[in-house]
């Protein structure tokens, strides 16, 4: 955003002006790589008509629509043979082909679209490839191809700097774990891997090499694409869709550009180069619409938590915090999407009604008997579970409450139990339709309640936050005055107002309101609330909990590394998320430690949800049994073995673990009368933990 005034004219006078550029540094060519087969040379074609000047066009190029109907029809043509021809069907190739017996167009092959790069004079390039195993195997297929990109003077150049840089950072051990020979037997001949499950130092080697013209072709994921100085003459796009965690889904715009943007190097190439290669479903009209576009929607990912709470009210009252939330972009873009959610409700509303239709009893009310069973399952989780969370002044009335619970329970069984429904001959088939009414009834709320909320939604979450706090302790409620504060906001309030030229009456009723705000709740930050302040943690309160009632009291060094592994790790495959096995054996120390994470995970979730705050991604202990001997002193061979870590994930993990255990550490006058050792064990396992590759000073 810049000011733009006239000359003469101030600055304040002028409102701001939005100044947009979409013409590139270097101009960008777009083309599609396709081949027959495996018998001929790939094509390299253009995405859009070029005029008589040779300047590209915004119109696709006739041209490659027409060569894709052709090799449309040829793949048909060669299905249709083989099916009137009985022909073996397991033959090279057989992997393009439909399950109903089509046969799809070829798909070049990466080595090929490489060679095909070189030998038009396009490297060094960027080949976007959305998997880790995908670039490691990207690499291995040129070797076994017998690409060769470099000149032997290159060869030397790569081998001096290589040794320059590992020199004295990690262990022979280590590297041969990492598999480092390979590695640099790659780079030698012009190609490496750049993906997040790498270590940060064989990224760094990849970027310098790349940067200083060594290595002409990387395969990256698109991590690579942001914060990194890596310009390339041309980038190469495998596919236009991407494996978000869930599906498979179509590349934005915004990400297309992203990755298109590295190529061109200014000062260096006059034209840039953006290849895609032709694959399943590509559809040329869908890679214009992607490259066509320039202007993108800018999303907020703020979102309040614990601990950005605790902080924000131990250097500022709840008012001013709450104004504060209450002006972010984020509450700006949730007021402007509030209309989307209006859809969504009436599917959902259409989806319940057709669900109550279904299950339409002659014998009684099937949403009478499943709410009464949503009441039953109720009580029987969640109610059961906040009783042995909450706090009682004496053992009796502990008893009373569960006892009382226990009637509730049995009357509710007995309801169920009598119901007119459960004598119904279709009562199975009603049920199914039943507990489908149930959970689109349940996000039919959350998403009238997210749409009731969208003004004000920042405000309202904090408000929940807080509520939460005072509950467990990390807050308590006071009626102090601020003053001096109000008292600013009110000479504020009267200057602003004058400057104005307000009314007397107008200029009234604001420092009326301003005083009415003396009286506003306020807020006071517990022992409790300075421990959790000190932690920065996706879990933050969870670990807060943990650490206040004393869950890792007696905890080895390593047995807490191993426990708190939790609270970094993520599956990204998915998974059980329990590990090989628990150190010590399903009753140790370490296993109990887990078990009562889980429960005060349990807890704070719904906690959560009765907040109507997001959920949190369930924890993962995979990675118990691996931190756990790597404190214990294992090496980086051992640690991999029988895993599907990579160096990169492992170190990654790791570091974060020891960032916890740090935190820990610092936060210890504010639990330490409770476990002195504490401390000392969070201090020793980060030393446990940090280091050996860990300890080494790249960002990762």
């Amino acid at each position: 955003m810049w000011r733009i005034s006239a000359p003469g004219s101030s600055l304040s006078e002028v409102p701001p002006k939005l100044v947009v550029s979409e013409k590139r540094p270097v101009p960008l060519e777009q083309h599609v790589m396709v081949q027959t087969d495996d018998q001929h040379e790939p094509e390299l074609l253009d995405l859009y008509r070029h005029d008589k000047s040779g300047v590209q066009t915004d119109k696709l190029n006739a041209k490659l629509v027409d060569r894709i109907d052709q090799l449309d029809r040829r793949a048909a043509s060669r299905a249709h043979e083989e099916r009137r021809g009985g022909r073996n069907r397991h033959r090279r190739g057989a992997e393009n082909r439909h399950r109903t017996g089509q046969m799809r167009r070829y798909t070049p092959r990466r080595w090929a679209v490489v060679d095909e790069l070189n030998f038009m004079g396009l490297l060094p390039g960027i080949y976007f490839i959305f998997s880790r195993n995908g670039c490691d195997e990207a690499v291995e297929q040129c070797l076994r191809a017998g690409l060769e990109l470099t000149t032997k003077d290159e060869v030397k150049r790569i081998r001096a700097i290589v040794d320059e840089m590992v020199e004295g950072e990690l262990d022979h051990a280590d590297l041969k774990a990492l598999g480092f020979a390979r590695f640099r037997y790659a780079l030698e001949e012009g190609f490496a891997p750049h993906h997040a499950g790498m270590v940060a130092l064989f990224r760094q080697i990849v970027e310098r090499l790349f940067e200083e013209g060594l290595v002409k072709m990387v395969f990256a994921t698109e991590t690579l694409a942001l914060g990194i100085n890596m310009p390339a003459r041309c980038v190469v796009i495998e596919k236009l869709e991407k494996f978000n965690g869930v599906d498979h889904v179509t590349l934005t715009p915004g990400e297309y550009t992203q990755l298109t943007g590295r190529a061109g190097r200014r000062g260096i190439d006059t034209i840039g180069h953006a290849v895609i290669v032709d694959h399943r479903d590509f559809v040329p009209a869908t890679a214009a619409s992607l490259s066509s576009k320039r202007v993108y929607p800018l999303h907020s990912s703020f979102k309040p938590t614990f601990n950005m709470a605790v902080n924000l009210l131990n250097s500022s009252s709840y008012t001013t915090a709450r104004d504060t939330l209450d002006h972010s972009f984020a509450q700006w873009e949730a007021n402007e999407s509030a209309e989307d959610l209006e859809s969504r409700i009436h599917t959902l509303q259409h989806a319940v009604d057709g669900y109550e239709q279904a299950f339409k009893c002659s014998h009684g009310d099937f949403k009478e008997f499943m709410t009464l069973r949503q009441r039953l399952s109720y009580l029987q989780k969640d109610e059961r579970r906040h009783l042995k969370r909450r706090n009682f002044n004496s053992d009796k009335e502990r008893t009373q409450a569960f006892l009382t619970l226990d009637r509730q329970i049995d009357q509710l069984k007995q309801q169920e139990s009598e119901h007119p429904c459960k004598s119904c001959p279709d009562f199975q088939n009603h049920l199914k339709w039943g507990h489908r009414w149930l959970r689109e009834s349940k996000e039919l709320r959350r998403i009238k309640g997210r749409y009731e909320s969208r003004t004000g939604s920042m405000a309202r979450q904090f408000d929940q936050i807080c509520k939460v706090l005072c509950s467990l302790g990390y807050l308590k409620e006071t009626t102090e005055d601020y003053t001096n504060e109000l008292e600013a906001g009110r000479n504020d309030t009267r200057r602003e107002s004058i400057s104005a030229g307000m009314s007397m009456s107008t200029r009234s009723a604001d420092i009326q309101q301003v005083d009415e705000q003396k009286h506003d709740r306020d807020y006071r930050l517990t022992m409790r609330g300075q421990l959790l302040r000190h932690l920065y943690s996706e879990y933050d309160l969870v670990l807060a909990e943990a650490i206040s009632d004393g869950f890792f009291d007696g905890l080895e060094p390593e047995e807490l590394a191993a426990t708190l592994s939790s609270l970094v790790y993520h599956a990204r495959r998915g998974g059980d998320s329990e590990p090989r096995r628990y150190p010590g054996g399903p009753d140790g120390s370490v296993a109990r430690a887990c078990r009562s994470l889980r429960e005060v995970f349990a807890d704070v979730e719904m906690m959560r949800e009765d907040a109507d705050l997001d959920e949190l991604e369930p924890l993962d202990f995979g990675l118990v049994d691996v931190m756990y001997d790597w404190a214990r002193g294992e090496d980086l061979a051992q640690i991999l073995h029988g895993t599907e870590l990579t160096g990169g994930d492992f170190v990654r993990n790791a570091k974060r673990l020891s960032d916890i255990l740090q935190q820990i550490s610092t936060a210890a006058p504010y639990y330490e009368h409770d476990d002195p050792h504490l401390a000392e064990a969070a201090k020793k396992a980060n030393q446990l933990v940090n280091r050996g590759i860990v300890a080494y000073s790249g960002v990762d």
